[in-house]
């Protein structure tokens, strides 16, 4: 499903490091913490893979991704 979306946004492949950045939409009162927010990177970390949009995941191209939480309504 992800990279069917992933696909579906860009052609672009991209050979070098690159700078990720996650933002996560949620209801609600409760945050995440750094820990719950971190682990939802994989899938489309790996999406992204598998789609040749990046190379691989490891942090020689990816880097330390960041992070940031948005409530709505």
């Amino acid at each position: 499903m992800w990279k069917l979306l992933f696909l579906s946004q860009t052609h672009n492949a991209h050979t070098g490091r690159v700078k990720i950045h996650f933002t996560h939409y949620h209801r609600g009162m409760a945050i995440q913490d750094a820990e719950n927010l971190s682990s939802t990177s994989k899938i489309p970390l790996d999406a992204l893979v598998a789609a040749g949009i990046i190379t691989e995941d490891k942090m020689k191209v990816i880097g330390t991704p960041t992070f940031s939480q948005v409530r709505v309504r």
